[in-house]
């Protein structure tokens, strides 16, 4: 494909992210950022994808929805960086003692009681789809679904105390603990779900490192990251045997890890730079925006369909989805945006706000800065526990858009601040001597 201006923004997104990556191999405490973490998620989403998408798909997309839909990537993730830098604080040289919880082992125990409500939720999900019953997730069964969210924070706390538990007894902790987690993986591994996997392995690769005021080891961190990103990729290869009545042995016979991570973005249907693109392009040529209405109606999701009939579809707006999904379609000639892939959050925002779609992740981030030096500088874990739920959702974010995101970052939030604020009895202990440093 010839189009000089995508390949120079191209190229510019390219630079963009791997100097905020290698800045954070320098300094592995920079790794604990959401940038850095931001930064991953759009080297392959906005960089690998995009790379494929145009020796692939160069003719079923126009060179301008190229060039639009690099570009907002572009400026999307400066505005991230931007908002980040906005949020920290001059220096960073020093930081205050953690807060200390006074009755560690009753929160443990609230933290492991949310992580077997989470274990029961996901299995009861597991089964009614071995079963072949189908969940009404536009009816009150929706909350029975999403029970399994409450695991997570559940996890973050246990791994908090478990990291900072005394010496003589951590062992115990932590074996429980894990068996928990593994319990609590399992429906998701079983049934292949991708989404669920990734916030467990983020929170054991974050959380104990913070809970000990340490910098990650970037070999750990980068192979953790990565791995799970290719297991995610093969859960789709295996899907297509399992979800179509195969046989684990035929799935994994089947299995070639390699197709698994580079034959899906040569696929139309499977590329999710290609529905960005597109999304974009329609958008911008119909100026059909939502003006945050799909947004602001999350606040009001809650409601079941029961009591609300007309309730219109998670993230939804006055411009219906079925309208998006045809102007989009119309646009482009193609039935993409139905296809496998999602269009990515830029594209999600774009919908909502437009050219002022960067102002969006400005403010996601400068909101997360704040929490991650709340806690990091002044020592309130319950600001650090809401932000290790806010980049678990981020993938959501990232990959698919705010409506996707905004449910369990709501769960992963709320419910540690609740346990914390009315459960944890903080206290600030005393201040001896220098001052310790930042993780």
């Amino acid at each position: 494909m010839d189009n000089s201006l995508f390949t120079l923004l191209w190229f510019l997104t390219l630079a963009v992210l791997s100097w905020k990556i290698y800045a954070g191999i320098r300094k592995p405490k920079l790794m604990l950022e959401w940038p850095f973490l931001a930064s991953l998620m759009w080297l392959y989403f906005y960089v690998y994808m995009a790379r494929d998408a145009s020796i692939f798909s160069s003719d079923v997309v126009r060179p301008r929805a190229f060039v639009l839909g690099q570009l907002m990537a572009l400026v999307s993730i400066l505005a991230i960086f931007i908002g980040w830098r906005f949020g920290s604080p001059k220096t960073t040289r020093g930081s205050a003692p953690y807060m200390r919880i006074r009755n560690s082992l009753m929160i443990w125990s609230v933290g492991m009681i949310l992580i077997v409500i989470g274990i029961a939720g996901g299995f009861l999900t597991h089964r009614a789809r071995m079963e072949g019953i189908l969940f009404d997730y536009e009816g009150t069964s929706a909350y029975i679904y999403l029970s399994y969210y409450l695991g997570y924070p559940g996890m973050a706390i246990c791994l908090w105390i478990a990291s900072t538990w005394p010496k003589k007894t951590r062992l115990l902790i932590w074996f429980f603990l894990l068996s928990a987690t593994l319990a609590f993986a399992y429906p998701h591994l079983a049934y292949l779900r991708r989404g669920p996997i990734f916030p467990i392995v983020l929170l054991f690769l974050i959380v104990p490192t913070m809970a000990r005021r340490k910098s990650p080891n970037p070999i750990v961190y980068l192979f953790g990251l990565i791995s799970v990103a290719v297991v995610m990729l093969v859960f789709i290869q295996l899907r297509s045997t399992i979800y179509n009545q195969g046989t684990w042995n035929e799935a994994f016979t089947g299995l070639n890890i390699r197709n698994a991570v580079t034959d899906r973005n040569k696929k139309i249907y499977d590329n999710e730079f290609v529905n960005h693109c597109h999304v974009i392009e329609a958008l911008d040529a119909n100026g059909k925006y939502q003006y945050g209405t799909g947004h602001l109606s999350l606040f009001f999701h809650w409601i079941p369909r029961t009591w609300w009939p007309g309730k219109p579809q998670l993230g939804a707006g006055y411009y219906s989805h079925e309208e998006l999904r045809q102007d989009v379609n119309d646009s482009s000639g193609y039935g993409t945006v139905a296809g496998g892939a999602a269009a990515g959050g830029v594209a999600d925002c774009f919908i909502q706000y437009g050219f002022l779609s960067p102002v969006f992740w400005f403010l996601i981030s400068l909101g997360l800065s704040k929490l991650y030096w709340a806690g990091v500088r002044e020592g309130k874990i319950v600001w650090l526990h809401a932000y290790f739920g806010c980049i678990c959702a981020s993938h959501w974010l990232v990959s698919q858009g705010f409506a996707a995101s905004f449910v369990p970052a709501l769960v992963f939030v709320t419910v540690p601040t609740g346990i914390f604020l009315f459960l944890g009895r903080l206290y600030r202990p005393r201040r001896r001597g220098l001052v310790l440093r930042t993780p």
